[in-house]
């Protein structure tokens, strides 16, 4: 996890957080009632109200930004990005039987780096392989730390 110490209302920040986690939780929300029927309920709005607007707000962006789309060719898949008609990120697979396939490699652009992209890629083909009912077999190291390092997402694997 990380901690950040920011304002919540700034949207610039807002997107650059949202776009490298997993998980966002706001612990800027005031719990102090009275501050909001006193003389400064403007500020408690502003930082509880607009504040959690300008958090989910920034999510929406960076997810709609660069939405993944999955293909599948005889036996080879891939989970990919593209950026004005470039793929610039991508997960690929190839199909051992019908219910079990191979993760063999995870590339993101460079331009993309430390913003979570790869992780988007991954949790996007694990969420494909429980709605298919597909397990994994993986050989891309990327995968395998990410498979390591979480346990949530190992129901998967073969």
């Amino acid at each position: 996890y990380r901690f950040v110490r920011g304002d919540i209302r700034d949207m610039k920040v807002a997107q650059e957080l949202a776009a490298d986690a997993d998980w966002i939780v706001n612990f800027a929300a005031e719990s102090h009632v009275d501050r909001s029927t006193k003389a400064r309920a403007g500020e408690f709005i502003d930082t509880n109200v607009y504040g959690a607007y300008v958090m989910l707000e920034a999510t929406r962006q960076v997810t709609a930004m660069n939405p993944i789309a999955h293909e599948e060719t005889d036996h080879r898949g891939v989970f990919y990005i593209e950026q004005d008609g470039r793929r610039v990120a991508e997960l690929t697979y190839s199909r051992a039987n019908a219910a079990l396939v191979i993760i063999d490699h995870t590339e993101v652009d460079p331009s993309l780096s430390g913003q979570g992209v790869g992780r988007r890629l991954l949790d996007a083909a694990v969420a494909w392989a429980r709605e298919t009912r597909t397990k994994f077999l993986v050989t891309c190291p990327f995968a395998t730390a990410q498979f390591a390092r979480d346990p949530s997402i190992r129901d998967v694997l073969a």
